[in-house]
């Protein structure tokens, strides 16, 4: 008998419309709720607890949580981490939460372009939208019964 392959967190990300699963794609944006959202998160949740169990799903919820600023690069660089750290949440996982991400370098000038336009956005203050994190999670964290202290006036805004 087989067994059945699970998707990973690139898997999961790349299943979805409007959503890169290449961090560098959002590099120095900062929070925005046009790149992630609660309704991405709870589908995000969904596809974790499906594909790797209660437990995953638990653990992908605590991470949303413990996350300083959601944008879409740090999300993503820390979602991977979880992944790949089998799915058990750990606050050693989080990153530097800069929001920045060049990716790999394939020699074709893709790597320069996204750093120059990272570079623009970040002097632009395009990074400074850390009120936008409660916006984009508190939906999700208040549907998953986390304290309200982890969520915030904003959140009832949408």
């Amino acid at each position: 008998m087989p067994l059945e392959r699970k998707l990973n967190a690139r898997e999961i990300i790349g299943t979805m419309k409007m959503m890169s699963a290449r961090p560098e794609f959002y590099s120095g944006r900062g929070a925005m709720t046009c790149d992630l959202d609660s309704e991405r998160l709870e589908y995000i949740y969904e596809h974790v607890k499906k594909e790797h169990g209660e437990e995953a799903g638990e653990n992908f919820v605590q991470m949303v949580a413990d996350l300083p600023v959601l944008s879409a690069t740090d999300f993503l660089i820390t979602l991977y981490k979880l992944d790949s750290h089998d799915w058990k949440w750990d606050k050693k996982l989080l990153g530097n939460e800069k929001g920045i991400d060049v990716g790999p370098d394939y020699g074709s000038g893709r790597r320069e372009a996204i750093s120059m336009l990272t570079i623009a956005n970040f002097l632009g203050g395009s990074s400074e939208t850390d009120e936008t994190t409660i916006c984009i999670r508190g939906q999700f964290l208040r549907k998953h019964g986390l304290p309200s202290d982890k969520i915030g006036l904003w959140s009832y805004v949408f």
